[in-house]
């Protein structure tokens, strides 16, 4: 970098300062003692918090994510570290913000499968323990913009409830909020073994897929750079419509460098500022970084960014050698190029993960996700007028 010049020498200098003080981050996080609060698993005890996730309902009860702030034991109260998820009955209604109080049973968290260790995945993410069916006691309801977007969120999953029978409502509910709570067990397993699982979920590499095939459709309309503009608005509404948490916001920022490069045509800048990203976002979140959606949404991009042209150009070859390039449209090329390059990217770590490979998954991708963004849109639609009017 310095014989090309003092300009390169300083942005390698720069990246260089990112990628240490992200790593420094990193090892802080990951070197960081046990919660104060996994000291008071088994105890029976009083906690006061702050309610820190939306509501995650199961059959009968609804699960919460609580920042506990004092513990009470034996009548001796002290402040502490850590979280737990209360399962309290299914019609409980709460709100980030929310400030409680939580008594019952500090219990570790169950293990339901030898191949995957959930105990040591939610003390990774803080989480200690779990309460089942605690008294609950809520002492300050909570304020701001994420309150809310949640109450609105949830009134929008409502109407989507009411206006659609089941299992169809708790797809539509998966495909626009990227919640799949609700879907039959039967249902979810499908998805699952198809490879088509990220489509009801927050999925950083679904987003960027959507973004990108609403940006090549728009295309065929407008210029590159007015075509931003609709691939942008979409990747706003599904944040907005999702709720702005931490995997949604990466999920949009893995967005919006795809659309930056796509907009460039210069795959070699967009692999920089997704290197770029990926430091700014270790910094600012060091857990990100052993977060397998994270992992997948990265991949995800970089396998758009350098594959997809190749894949393009190959399917291209092979439909003028068999005379059928003419008929045809380039729209079903660069779709069919996304979703292979996207799942073949994000092929190896799905496998590590998970254990499993759907034989499947590529042509399943390669037909559905052309129709995500129409699907998408006619829900999120079909939510806000059944909101709005009830009879629509």
């Amino acid at each position: 970098a310095l014989l090309r010049g003092r300009t390169l020498a300083a942005w390698t200098g720069a990246a260089a300062l990112l990628a240490l003080a992200g790593g420094m981050r990193f090892q802080v996080w990951h070197d960081r003692p046990p919660p104060g609060l996994l000291r008071f698993a088994g105890s029976e005890v009083s906690l006061d918090g702050r309610v820190s996730s939306e509501p995650d309902p199961g059959q009968t009860t609804v699960a919460y994510r609580i920042e506990v702030e004092t513990v009470t034991r034996d009548g001796r109260t002290e402040s502490t570290d850590g979280a737990v998820i209360a399962r309290l009955p299914q019609y409980t209604e709460l709100l980030p913000g929310d400030r409680v109080r939580i008594q019952g049973e500090l219990q570790e968290p169950e293990n339901f499968s030898d191949e995957f260790d959930y105990r040591a995945y939610l003390l990774g993410r803080g989480v200690v323990a779990t309460m089942f069916s605690p008294n609950l006691e809520v002492t300050a309801e909570g304020s701001g913009p994420s309150r809310w977007l949640t109450r609105h969120r949830l009134a929008l999953e409502r109407s989507l409830q009411r206006a659609l029978p089941e299992p169809e409502a708790s797809l539509a509910a998966g495909i626009v909020f990227g919640r799949d709570d609700n879907l039959p067990a039967e249902v979810a397993e499908e998805f699952r073994v198809t490879g088509l699982a990220h489509i009801v979920a927050v999925s950083g590499s679904n987003v960027a897929l959507v973004t990108a095939v609403v940006f090549l459709v728009v295309t065929r309309f407008v210029r590159r750079q007015w075509a931003l503009l609709p691939a942008f608005v979409m990747v706003v509404l599904y944040l907005g419509i999702s709720g702005f948490s931490m995997s949604v916001v990466r999920a949009g920022i893995m967005a919006a460098v795809l659309l930056l490069g796509m907009a460039l045509g210069r795959p070699r800048s967009s692999l920089a500022a997704l290197g770029a990203a990926v430091m700014v976002m270790t910094l600012a979140q060091p857990s990100a970084a052993v977060d397998v959606g994270f992992q997948l949404s990265v991949a995800a991009t970089a396998g758009l960014i350098v594959f997809a042209p190749w894949v393009k150009f190959a399917l291209e070859r092979v439909a003028g050698a068999a005379r059928v390039e003419s008929v045809v449209p380039a729209l079903v090329f660069e779709t069919t190029a996304l979703s292979i390059a996207a799942t073949v990217a994000t092929l190896p770590i799905s496998w590590f993960t998970f254990g499993r490979v759907s034989l499947v998954g590529l042509l399943a991708n390669i037909v559905v996700e052309p129709l995500f963004p129409l699907v998408f849109t006619a829900a999120a639609l079909t939510a806000l007028a059944g909101m709005a009017w009830a009879p629509a």
